[in-house]
């Protein structure tokens, strides 16, 4: 790929390349705990130097530039607002893989977001000058989070102890591949998409899609769509690197009963924090 140009069909194929892997590795035996530490002798790209989840460090230190779009891991990412952010009700059809619970988009869907940047520079340095579009596949969770915002140094021995309860992934595809949106959640205010979750949850390894019933997108984002950004993996074999995250900087609230309830529902299913940033983030 040279600078500053990227081959969009090229890119397209990659990521309907990328989404049947991980349905490849969906079907095939991997599990959390202990396991987690053999995805590699099966899944090499697990032992990346990209990889998904990591810690950020969010302090805002004085002297630091707040108006300026903060950039981390040199040219890896850089932060800034979603923006012609476009989400709705959509069907609930809901998936439990034994992995995760999964909200899936419609077929005909055109839900997605473009990202707040004109000069969007990719992981390997070049520059596209028109922010790409994403759209909409599916939502899943995780309990506890896999991403953690911290402030000042990191903990001595990383700790997922340190996690939210819980952090949605509304995950996208786009000419550029695979883009994530990662929310926390925190104990608070019972939030009604979650509920409806619980609701209709099939057991493991079933899907249902429930007639008459629709979840609104937008009550998984919170008002604010400050987010930082960073250029990361899938957090689940096959662990394909390359995937555009977008963490939101202002959490989400479910109630502790529905954070209660979503644990039971899935179990520990975070997978450990892979690096802990030591780069400046500016808030935006």
């Amino acid at each position: 790929m040279s600078s500053g140009t990227i081959g969009w069909r090229g890119a397209a194929a990659l990521a309907c390349l990328s989404v049947a892997a991980v349905a490849a590795a969906q079907e095939s035996h991997w599990a959390y705990g202990a396991e987690v530490a053999e995805w590699g002798s099966h899944y090499p790209a697990c032992r990346g130097e990209r990889q998904s989840p990591i810690a950020l460090d969010t302090l805002v230190r004085p002297g630091s530039d707040v108006g300026r779009s903060p950039i981390m891991f040199g040219i890896h990412g850089v932060g800034g607002r979603i923006r012609d952010f476009r989400y709705g009700p959509i069907p609930l059809r809901i998936e439990n893989n034994g992995h995760t619970i999964e909200v899936h988009g419609p077929a005909t869907n055109r839900y997605g977001f473009v990202a707040g940047m004109d000069d969007y520079r990719l992981a390997d340095g070049s520059v596209v000058t028109a922010a790409p579009r994403y759209e909409f596949v599916r939502v899943h969770f995780h309990t506890p989070a896999e991403h953690i915002f911290y402030q000042a140094n990191p903990p001595a021995r990383p700790s997922q102890d340190l996690a939210a309860p819980m952090e949605a992934h509304l995950v996208h595809t786009g000419p550029l591949g695979t883009a994530v949106i990662g929310v926390l959640f925190v104990p608070g205010a019972a939030n009604p998409f979650i509920e409806q979750v619980l609701a209709h949850a099939p057991g493991p390894h079933q899907e249902r899609e429930v007639e008459g019933v629709e979840v609104d997108l937008r009550q998984l984002l919170p008002a604010d769509l400050g987010l930082y950004r960073y250029w990361g993996s899938l957090t689940t074999p096959p662990c394909s690197e390359g995937v555009n995250w977008h963490l939101m900087m202002q959490p989400m609230t479910a109630s502790p009963e529905q954070l209660r309830r979503m644990r039971e529902l899935m179990g520990a299913n975070a997978r450990p924090i892979q690096r802990w940033t030591d780069a400046d983030v500016v808030a935006n």
